[in-house]
């Protein structure tokens, strides 16, 4: 992982707007102090008071707040969303998903992003949800054409889901604030939720439960909660 400077925001789009035809990926990041500036050094946070840092990334930033070296919370606010485009075919859909047709939730199926464009797919239950076993190459292939990247599968009450993403090659992920951010923005837009905050449980199939707690307050987009750590080490900045 190499960092750098952000590139520059693109003019926003609305809500209703179609998904840009560019692709959309993580970029690399760089830490910066609360109010932009220039990139500072990754110290370790006061001992005596809370601390915040911002990471930024061009789908949106992380606010850590730590205190005694130790991250309080960290907050992810995302870009506003858009919405994009609705597959014609849901019979194709849950072929490719490994559903009957009649697993399909009411709700439209459709790409949204908040910085990265997922395929959202209602379904009736968590049975369904739990039987999804993907056909990795046809789903890739039906998220290519509708300019998605991964497909966010969910239930409603609870909001149960799980995340595949073939196209970057990941078979599945316990806990995806990319495709929760949407999800929330859909949600709401769609007035099935009235409310400002969705949560969202994931990762049960994987037997690695996750909680996301979305807060959405018109465009912006927030999600907040605890880390754990998986792994660490140390990184070096290469001059670009």
């Amino acid at each position: 992982m190499f960092f750098r400077r952000p590139a520059p925001k693109q003019p926003g789009v609305s809500a209703a707007s179609p998904l840009p035809d560019s692709k959309f990926s993580a970029p690399a990041t760089t830490l910066s102090e609360p109010g932009g500036g220039s990139p500072a050094p990754a110290a370790s946070p006061s001992k005596t008071a809370a601390t915040n840092f911002i990471r930024n990334w061009a789908i949106g930033y992380f606010d850590v707040i730590a205190s005694d070296g130790r991250p309080l919370q960290i907050v992810l606010t995302q870009t506003a969303p858009q919405f994009g485009a609705i597959p014609r075919d849901e019979a194709e859909l849950a072929s490719a998903l490994g559903v009957e047709q009649a697993d399909l939730g009411p709700l439209s199926k459709q790409v949204v992003s908040t910085g990265v464009p997922h395929m959202l797919v209602h379904l009736r239950d968590r049975a369904a949800i739990g039987r999804a076993k993907p056909d990795v190459a046809r789903l890739a292939s039906l998220l290519r054409q509708a300019g998605g990247q991964g497909c966010y599968l969910f239930r409603l009450d609870p909001v149960i889901a799980r995340f595949f993403n073939p196209v970057a090659g990941i078979p599945e992920d316990p806990a995806t604030g990319s495709a929760a951010g949407p999800l929330a923005a859909f949600l709401i837009a769609n007035k099935v939720i009235d409310a400002e905050t969705v949560v969202v449980e994931q990762g049960h199939a994987l037997g690695r439960a996750s909680r996301i707690e979305i807060h959405v307050r018109g465009d912006k987009i927030e999600i907040a909660g605890r880390r754990v750590v998986s792994a660490h080490g140390f990184l070096t900045a290469l001059s670009v």
